[in-house]
């Protein structure tokens, strides 16, 4: 089981909590390698709560990732209107688990504790279209607004690489804080014991929704 005990995290209280970024062309990924990755704590998933959201008008457009977690517990990678990847298990409620999703040369992988799930992705698709906002712990709706369908319990290690696959076979999650991962990386947050918006490397303000909190 990984645990980040030495590691800070963010509380979400599934109350529309988030963190998010302004647009950046730090997360337009192209057509190339990435990897996103976060260890998480959830206390319940009733409300399809969502991890990632690069959406910028939401509804099902293109160039953007999403990254939630079904009513039934699956973690998934949707896109465009569909789910492409789901976890091949239910998450397991109050227990911290790494998930990273990752393309590398033209398919995507994700990855729940280090192990490969078995759906994949065959991915040529254009993440970014010149940069794209990010919403940590929230939804956005197709009128740009924010809903409810948010993280319920903690994020931990936020890490965005851009133009590298960090893992292409299975491997043991860091069981302490990640560190950057050379100059592709993007961000690396969510890791404070008190502040929900400090970050070893962002491309810019995290600002804060709710009563997100540490």
């Amino acid at each position: 089981t990984p645990e980040v005990p030495t590691s800070g995290s963010v509380y979400f209280d599934a109350n529309g909590d988030y963190l998010s970024l302004a647009s950046t062309s730090d997360f337009d990924f192209g057509t190339g390698d990435f990897t996103l990755e976060l260890y998480f704590k959830c206390e319940g998933y009733s409300n399809t709560p969502y991890l990632l959201e690069f959406r910028t008008t939401g509804g099902a457009e293109s160039g953007s990732i999403v990254f939630y977690v079904t009513s039934g517990g699956k973690v998934t990678f949707w896109y465009a209107g569909a789910d492409r990847i789901l976890s091949n298990n239910t998450i397991t409620l109050r227990k911290w688990t790494h998930v990273a999703l990752v393309r590398s040369s033209g398919t995507t992988k994700m990855y729940i504790d280090g192990v490969a799930q078995s759906s994949t992705y065959s991915d040529s698709n254009d993440y970014g279209d010149g940069g794209r906002p990010l919403f940590i712990g929230v939804r956005r709706n197709s009128g740009s607004s924010l809903d409810n369908q948010s993280w319920n319990g903690q994020i931990s290690n936020v890490r965005i690489v851009k133009g590298n696959a960090v893992y292409n076979s299975n491997f043991t999650p860091s069981t302490t804080p990640l560190t950057t991962y050379g100059a592709n990386t993007k961000l690396l947050c969510c890791q404070s014991t008190t502040s929900a918006t400090t970050a070893a490397v962002t491309p810019g303000t995290i600002s804060t929704g709710g009563n997100v909190g540490t």
